[in-house]
């Protein structure tokens, strides 16, 4: 599980957006209403877009002389509180984006979707393991058939009364605001899935579980998106290129085990990161990544057991993208002690490489993905 924009890219998300709102003249008031909420909030973003593109589309039809600045006649001075508040101006509102401004759609539709980063939330949790049951009731693992909701960043997964087959889901194209994560071949042998995102820690049987219904389909709702972080910098895309790495922060109740070997993420100041899955061709060693950051393939004698951070109730991952697609699962968060922007209790004795972790007592805390 990487998550969407990532995994949908900009470019599909725009078409998305095309086919739904503008070709199939579909109405959804929530996504009109995020329209014009950041239009009203960024008029000079949406006017230095294409000002050109604005001015010609307004200039052609004479309903919309009356929102040109009388003054310069420049889109510039569009008073685009009354062009809102006017029910013509709801309607056309998305031929405005979507048509229109079609050569930079990818910056207003990135801006409207856009993921928060991690420094901007402020994200705190602490690093003791979620509080796992008594009882493990472990499930095989195999393709994972997932979508994301570019909305509301719910992550959802075939299962359920109803799940898509892997025949059907070759050919199945979903519409905004859902898109299909990219392939993930899991590494991991089993896993324990908990609960869904935001559900009560106390929650029984079904109750644990929310099920979204979608072209006929039930999906698991499995994780939620949070934040995003790029290693070693920002970098404008959601598909990182060689040398970089994208982080993902997720609210997600599973526990994965992996056993015989592992692929081990080193970011040489005491973060571990293990894959959990890939896209195509199997994994791969040869990936360029930041620098000191190292990759490196290991055997292991026992399972090595992967749960989420967080308090008792809490769970949380960092999930970590390369430019192959690859995905690993955060599973030890170290910094040094003398680290200006560390926020972490670091334990007196660092564990080593394929420790294996499960409900460790360390008192370890982080505002955010550690770069």
């Amino acid at each position: 599980m990487d998550s969407l924009l990532t995994l949908l890219g900009l470019f599909q998300a725009s078409l998305f957006l095309c086919f739904y709102i503008v070709g199939l003249g579909y109405q959804d008031d929530t996504i009109i209403d995020q329209i014009k909420q950041f239009i009203s909030s960024n008029p000079s973003f949406v006017n230095n877009l294409n000002q050109s593109l604005i001015f010609d589309f307004f200039s052609k039809q004479p309903l919309l002389g009356k929102y040109l600045s009388q003054e310069s006649n420049s889109p510039v001075n569009v008073n685009w509180q009354k062009f809102l508040s006017s029910s013509f101006g709801q309607r056309i509102i998305k031929k405005i984006l979507f048509e229109k401004l079609a050569r930079n759609e990818r910056k207003i539709i990135s801006k409207i979707l856009a993921v928060p980063s991690c420094e901007k939330v402020g994200l705190k949790y602490s690093t003791n393991r979620t509080k796992l049951p008594d009882i493990i009731e472990w499930s095989q693992i195999g393709f994972a058939k997932e979508l994301m909701n570019n909305l509301n960043k719910v992550v959802v997964v075939a299962g359920g009364e109803s799940p898509i087959n892997e025949q059907k889901w070759q050919e199945f194209e979903p519409s905004f605001p859902y898109g299909k994560n990219v392939d993930r071949n899991l590494i991991f042998k089993k896993s324990f899935f908990m609960r869904s995102p935001d559900t009560d820690i106390n929650c029984k049987n079904e109750s644990c579980i929310k099920i979204a219904n979608y072209r006929d389909y039930t999906w698991i709702e499995m994780a939620k998106l949070v934040c995003m972080t790029y290693i070693p910098s920002k970098k404008d895309t959601f598909s990182p290129p060689p040398g970089y790495l994208v982080s993902n922060t997720i609210k997600k109740c599973q526990t994965i085990l992996f056993e015989d070997e592992i692929y081990e993420l080193n970011d040489g100041r005491g973060n571990f990161y293990v894959m959990h899955a890939f896209e195509k061709n199997g994994p791969s060693l040869d990936v360029v990544l930041p620098n000191n950051w190292t990759l490196k393939r290991f055997n292991i004698s026992e399972p090595l057991i992967i749960s989420p951070f967080g308090s008792q109730s809490e769970c949380y991952f960092n999930i970590l993208r390369d430019s192959l697609g690859q995905g690993y699962h955060q599973k030890i968060q170290i910094r040094a002690n003398n680290d200006k922007n560390s926020c972490l209790k670091v334990p007196k004795k660092s564990p080593s490489p394929g420790f294996k972790i499960l409900n460790t007592e360390e008192e370890w805390y982080v505002g955010e993905v550690l770069t």
